[in-house]
């Protein structure tokens, strides 16, 4: 395994350090297959902020550390400027146990790069991670994101928002 890289709010593209969820990533392997560990001691503000939910990591926090991690891949790995913008297409997830607090998780990554944009940077991602806890898995996601500038996210957001809603 290749040394840790530090994700840095910047890489994962959010405004306040405490919502970062992420912060090492090393790659595995193979160039394709990547690692992180993290845990989630469950006093985040918003994600558990219902008692009824604090006492286990919640599946939309494995979606916000997918993000995290996925976009920090992208910039780390795959030279995707801090510019791009990023996607998410598609993300099918299973849940088979649930997930501690507080315990650590290790997200296991395998990245697909599909095309690139002409400037050489990657645009299309095909990812599977396996989040594993004490050696079992917690979460499988399976899923595509897609990178861009903004100039071309700001074109695409004008066509899909100026077209009428069907019933």
């Amino acid at each position: 395994m290749s040394s840790l890289s530090e994700i840095t709010k910047e890489l994962a593209h959010v405004v306040h350090e405490g919502n970062l969820f992420v912060h090492r990533v090393a790659r595995d392997r193979a160039d394709n297959t990547f690692v992180a560990d993290f845990d989630i001691d469950g006093k985040h503000p918003y994600p558990y902020e219902n008692a009824a939910i604090a006492n286990h990591v919640s599946g939309t926090t494995f979606l916000e550390v997918a993000r995290q991690l996925l976009k920090a891949i992208g910039h780390l790995y795959y030279d995707v400027p801090l510019t791009n913008r990023f996607a998410l297409r598609e993300m099918h997830t299973e849940f088979p146990r649930w997930a501690r607090i507080a315990v650590p998780i290790c997200a296991q990554v395998e990245v697909n790069a599909e095309s690139t944009h002409p400037g050489g940077s990657r645009s299309s991602f095909d990812v599977r991670i396996t989040f594993l806890q004490e050696g079992a898995p917690v979460c499988r996601a399976a899923g595509k994101f897609l990178t861009f500038s903004r100039k071309l996210e700001d074109r695409l957001m004008a066509r899909t928002l100026g077209q009428a809603v069907r019933p």
